[in-house]
């Protein structure tokens, strides 16, 4: 079963997928498609009811464009019926479908257990991910801005800052791919803290990470969010898959 984050994105998907099938419907014409035969041959015509509730036939013989139109708006219709009763289910599953979130799970432990440190309560006290390697565990500086923000925990124990963070670090985790959380990296008389750091292929200024050797599909990959800061993880899957395995 899919977990409450994946839960939200696909649903997100599937309302822009609605919004956009509703809105060419609007273009589409009126009435629908209807189909005879005749010595063999189909005939297509566009029925539709006038203002005096009676039914109107027309042939739709060399309007091609008009049948397809037609034919179009005939799998826009089923379409919407999919993904409004999908919607509808996913609805459900999200109300049932408890959080998996590590800071959900601590939170509904006894409370005799909530005054034990969360490291504790992970595989160990690492940082980044599970992997043999020590680049992701030896200690680096990293910043301190707005600590209080760091509301949400990976299953690793990270704190971050979003869920699109967090969405992202265990993607990181999935392909044992080794990382460090908002380093401190110095450019002249500059601080930056990239949210997520790779080994081998290092995140204010395109420019100044430009001039320290900082660059996109080389050894920087930039995602970005909507107005809302979430993230398609289409999109991060397929940065990872091409650019760090």
């Amino acid at each position: 079963m899919k977990n409450r984050p994946e839960i939200v994105v696909l649903l997100r998907e599937l309302e822009n997928r609605l919004q956009k099938s509703n809105a060419e419907l609007k273009k589409c014409p009126a009435g629908v498609l209807r189909k005879s035969v005749s010595n063999g041959t189909p005939v297509f015509f566009q029925a539709y009811t006038d203002d005096d509730n009676k039914i109107i036939r027309k042939s739709l013989y060399r309007k091609p464009e008009t049948a397809r139109a037609l034919a179009r708006k005939m799998y826009l219709e089923e379409e919407t019926r999919i993904l409004e009763r999908n919607l509808k289910l996913l609805q459900q599953l999200l109300e049932e479908c408890k959080p998996m979130q590590p800071e959900n799970i601590i939170s509904s432990l006894p409370k005799r257990y909530q005054g034990i440190p969360n490291e504790c309560f992970f595989d160990g006290n690492r940082q980044g991910c599970d992997t043999s390697g020590s680049w992701d565990s030896e200690p680096y500086e990293k910043s301190d801005f707005r600590p209080e923000e760091l509301t949400k925990i990976t299953t690793r124990g990270l704190h971050v800052r979003s869920m699109a963070e967090l969405v992202i670090a265990e993607c990181f985790c999935y392909h044992q791919l080794m990382f460090r959380y908002e380093e401190l990296i110095h450019i002249d008389d500059y601080n930056f803290a990239p949210d997520f750091t790779i080994m081998r292929r290092h995140k204010w200024k395109l420019s100044m990470y430009e001039k320290a050797g900082i660059v996109p599909w080389d050894n920087l990959i930039v995602t970005y969010g909507d107005r809302n800061a979430n993230v398609d993880m289409r999109v991060v899957e397929s940065e990872i898959e091409n650019k760090l395995i």
